[in-house]
């Protein structure tokens, strides 16, 4: 996980080619999307606030509202 939460997976992945016609992806089974790599799906992340030791609950900048990500092998 630590190669998605620093951006070199996309990197990674540049180079391969698409899935071809007729066959299924080996990373969603066709459904394009899978759940948040960051967020876990849950759409939020717990943050440290500057002001004290307090902790805050945000809303993952990754994801759409439904907490998925377009698969990156198919789309």
């Amino acid at each position: 996980m630590k190669i998605v939460d620093e951006g070199w997976f996309g990197d990674l992945i540049n180079g391969l080619p698409k899935k071809k016609a007729g066959e299924v992806c080996d990373g969603c089974g066709d459904v394009k999307f899978l759940p948040c790599f960051r967020c876990n799906g849950s759409c939020k992340m717990a943050a440290a606030a500057e002001e004290g030791r307090r902790t805050v609950v945000v809303r993952c900048t990754d994801c759409n509202e439904n907490g998925l990500v377009l698969c990156p092998l198919c789309s």
